[in-house]
């Protein structure tokens, strides 16, 4: 099989709710909703651009049937083996994305919306301006679609050098607290109070705005969650990621009070190759098993 996609294409928002139109039998995950288009004079002149566009570009027939492999890709979610959600988000746009993966196979689709300092982010379910991108193809694609997400976030800061620290839970929510209300002398004294002073730098970092970030989560079929990996960037440029762990029940459970007994926090600051190499092997990993269950 070719590494090339067999179908690729970017349709506006309007575009996508209008081939969903054409297609009522889809079922997608409600990452992908994006939405209808009601039955007022406006949503109708909207709806009829969007059909005269799919029509130009081939991608509905006469009959407003979808073209075969734009079906095929849709359809993909629901026959899927294993599949990989992300959210991403720089200071430029947001992004949702979902690979369905079935056998050699994947259809991937992201979602992007633009982001505003002024305006509040807008959702796809009610967005006017966005985009989504469509793909059908091998498994071979995916690292590549997926790792431009995270390489398209800014670069790190100058003399930036990796760190890891542990904190419990409840020291590291008091030295948060510390740090946004500005109280550096608090800020000393809790962290000489609980042996944190090597976390402090990090905490500062994760106590600001965060310009960037990537959220994967994947799974097997039927939606069984299989590893979670987030990561975030601050304003300062680290790019940051976080683990929570605390003892369990018998049961595995994990109660609200054990949290406030037991929690820890892991935080790493890391550099961007070791982010792109880690979620590089999650991918391929994910990939290599979706394709093993069909043979």
């Amino acid at each position: 099989m070719s590494d090339e996609p067999q179908f690729d294409v970017t349709l506006t928002l309007d575009e996508f709710r209008v081939l969903l139109e054409c297609a009522p039998e889809t079922v997608l995950p409600a990452s992908l909703a994006v939405g209808v288009l009601d039955a007022s004079v406006a949503s109708q002149s909207r709806r009829d651009t969007a059909r005269i566009a799919l029509g130009t570009r081939n991608l509905v027939d006469a009959e407003s049937a979808p073209h075969p492999l734009l079906a095929m890709a849709l359809a993909m979610p629901l026959v899927a083996d294993s599949s990989i959600q992300v959210q991403s988000w720089n200071p430029a746009t947001t992004a949702w994305t979902l690979v369905a993966l079935a056998g050699r196979s994947m259809a991937l689709f992201t979602i992007e919306l633009p982001r505003s300092r002024t305006e509040p982010v807008t959702d796809a379910l009610t967005a006017t301006v966005g985009e989504i991108t469509i793909t059908l193809g091998p498994v071979a694609l995916v690292s590549g679609r997926l790792g431009a997400l995270l390489a398209d976030s800014p670069a790190a800061a100058p003399g930036f050098s990796p760190v890891r620290v542990e904190i419990g839970l409840v020291e590291s929510r008091s030295i948060l607290a510390a740090i946004r209300r500005g109280d550096h002398a608090l800020v000393d004294r809790l962290a000489a109070q609980f042996g944190a002073a090597a976390a402090v730098p990090v905490l500062r970092s994760l106590a600001g705005t965060m310009e960037a970030g990537f959220r994967l989560h994947s799974f097997v079929r039927p939606g069984t969650p299989v590893r979670a990996l987030e990561w975030f960037q601050s304003s300062s440029g680290d790019w940051l990621s976080m683990h929570l762990a605390a003892s369990a029940d018998a049961d595995g459970t994990v109660t609200p009070q054990a949290l406030v007994d037991t929690g820890r926090v892991l935080i790493q600051r890391q550099r961007h190759r070791d982010i792109t190499a880690e979620l590089l092997n999650l991918i391929s990993t994910v990939t290599i098993g979706a394709s093993h269950v069909r043979g």
